[in-house]
């Protein structure tokens, strides 16, 4: 029987605004505004509005993950048309929203008006130059395609999570707060990284009722079979740690966008493989679709009334409690405040000392595994001696970098594991704050041989289709002795290794001040996330302690009065449902 029923949208609407009536009954009284205060109305009226809006979106997928991810090549390929900009670089540099609709391209900015974009405009070549010259800070992209699969949803692509962040950080964080799904995205390379994992536990898991669909992008760059599955129960283990049981899906947006081109496959080995893992993915993404576009409605409001309830009941508390003080109450209420202020500001000297004094400490452990690794990497130099020379000037150099790079980043993750495990008994949103001030965070390093022709694009192309993991013995083993013809020893070769050795000594004696520059960057924002946390909750309280004593101060016969409202607003809130 349960198959026989079924929504129907239009009636669902038609309840929504009946419940939501309600709530203007008390956004426009004002007997309301004058008992209960502007401020509470506002946010009834700001709710309002805002389940309004989402009563009308069709299903949303909000796909996310840090930059060079594949976000826009992956959305390319599962609509099947190159809709969203991946050229020049692989940041978007917009949140850019893909509806149905006839082909049309529109800017909206900030301040609220749209201008209309041609398809050669929207690559990143020309909307660079172009929102240069607008002067405005953040930007949305609304792109509406004739496409099947956007008849029934709307897809979200968010820039990187890093550095653009900063300014991005609100219209990311409201797409996830009205996401029905998410679609993660990570590499195969470097799959699930801590920080994404922070990221995912902290801002996209309590999205309790939003479906969440994890991606592993780039598989391409598995050769075989064999480093496939290795690496599918490498990423089987990271994510059982932050998300026990979730499946995940190992992809190649850009072999499926290449298979629909019918252009040549970026791994003809693992083209098969590749082909049917995105196909059930995109099976998956349209049978979620497909069952929940009837539902999500339903899900979607009862998720925003939730959210209401709590927000709008934590204020009405505010209020109950100052009412039930006296005059001499509210004295004492103040007093405690401000001892309160007191403690928050040296809870926050201790917390910002103990964060500080604890990274000096692992800033000098880093230091001292670096050198050990730097030291291990120069005596197993000579290792190198069998490989061509050409090679060597043109690869080493990269190999050293990326290393040293991969290296410190391991060490970083380590302590910044211990630094959000002490922020998290403090608050969770601290946590999450902070989480968001550190994507982004590098420090790069300098290692290079005299070379008049190793150019970045054999650097890139190198490293793109052949660099593996495991320190310098898979350097010579996998890398180099494994894509690279061995020949006889060139005259030159005492210069080249005396070279890459006074390369070791100079980059031994730069690595403290290296270090210290990556966990300065680290501590510096982090602890301006502690400040600014702190600051909010004293704020926070101050409000809070001010308006207790306000409600404590009236009279009789109006305290009653607001006693009444509150209860009138209590009932409305509960029982607005569907």
């Amino acid at each position: 029987m349960a198959e026989q029923f079924y929504y129907d949208a239009e009636e669902l609407r038609r309840m929504i605004d009946q419940e939501l009536d309600e709530l203007r009954r008390i956004r426009f009284s004002e007997k309301y505004t004058a008992v209960l205060g502007e401020a509470f109305v506002q946010k009834v009226r700001d709710w309002e509005n805002a389940i309004r809006r989402q009563k009308e979106l069709p299903y949303t997928i909000v796909v996310c993950g840090s930059f060079k991810r594949g976000k826009s090549t992956l959305i390319n390929a599962l609509l099947g048309e190159d809709v969203t900009t991946t050229d020049i670089t692989t940041e978007t540099i917009t949140l850019n929203r893909i509806s149905y609709g006839e082909h049309a391209n529109a800017l909206v900015l900030p301040s609220g008006k749209r201008m209309v974009l041609t398809d050669e405009q929207i690559h990143r070549s020309q909307l660079e130059q172009l929102l240069a010259g607008l002067g405005e800070e953040t930007y949305q992209l609304e792109l509406r395609r004739p496409i099947e699969l956007l008849r029934h949803v709307t897809i979200v692509d968010t820039p990187g999570l890093d550095d653009s962040l900063q300014d991005y950080e609100g219209l990311v964080s409201q797409a996830l707060l009205q996401a029905d799904a998410v679609v993660y995205v990570f590499s195969s390379a470097y799959p699930l990284s801590m920080q994404e994992q922070l990221y995912l536990r902290t801002t996209v898991l309590p999205q309790k009722h939003t479906d969440l669909f994890l991606v592993s992008n780039y598989a391409d760059l598995m050769r075989n079979d064999k480093e496939f599955d290795r690496m599918a129960q490498e990423i089987a283990k990271r994510t059982e740690v932050v998300l026990p049981s979730r499946p995940f899906y190992m992809l190649s947006a850009l072999d499926e966008r290449c298979r629909q081109l019918e252009v040549n496959r970026p791994n003809p080995q693992m083209a098969e493989r590749l082909a049917a893992n995105f196909d059930r993915f995109r099976a998956e993404i349209t049978r979620m679709v497909d069952e929940k576009s009837d539902v999500i409605l339903v899900d979607r409001m009862e998720r925003m009334l939730q959210g209401m309830r709590e927000e709008l009941f934590a204020l009405l508390d505010v209020m109950e409690q100052g009412l039930k003080l006296d005059s001499a109450q509210a004295y004492d209420q103040r007093r405690q405040a401000e001892q309160s202020l007191q403690d928050l500001d040296v809870k926050q000297t201790q917390v910002m000392n103990d964060i500080t004094a604890g990274l000096k400490t692992d800033e000098l452990e880093t230091v001292n595994w670096m050198q050990e690794l730097v030291e291990k990497m120069r005596r197993e130099t000579a290792m190198l001696r069998s490989v061509e020379l050409t090679y060597i000037r043109r690869y080493y150099s990269l190999f050293c970098v990326d290393t040293l790079q991969k290296a410190l980043t391991l060490c970083m993750e380590y302590h910044t594991q211990k630094i959000f495990e002490q922020l998290d008994a403090i608050s969770g949103e601290l946590t999450q704050r902070a989480v968001k001030s550190i994507q982004g965070a590098h420090t790069s390093f300098s290692f290079s041989i005299n070379n008049k022709t190793w150019t970045k694009g054999d650097n890139v192309g190198f490293l793109a289709n052949r660099l593996g993991g495991g320190g310098i013995l898979s350097l010579v083993g996998m890398t180099i002795g494994g894509s690279m013809r061995q020949s006889e020893m060139k005259k030159n070769t005492s210069d080249v290794f005396a070279d890459i050795d006074q390369q070791y000594v100079l980059l031994l004696d730069s690595l403290p001040a290296t270090v210290a520059r990556a966990y300065a960057n680290l501590r510096d924002r982090v602890l301006e996330q502690v400040r600014e946390y702190f600051s909010d909750r004293s704020a926070q309280l101050h409000t809070q302690t001010e308006q207790i004593i306000s409600f404590a101060q009236r009279s009789e016969a109006e305290k009653q009065q607001a006693m009444e409202l509150i209860r009138a607003v209590r009932t409305t809130l509960e029982e607005m449902k569907l």
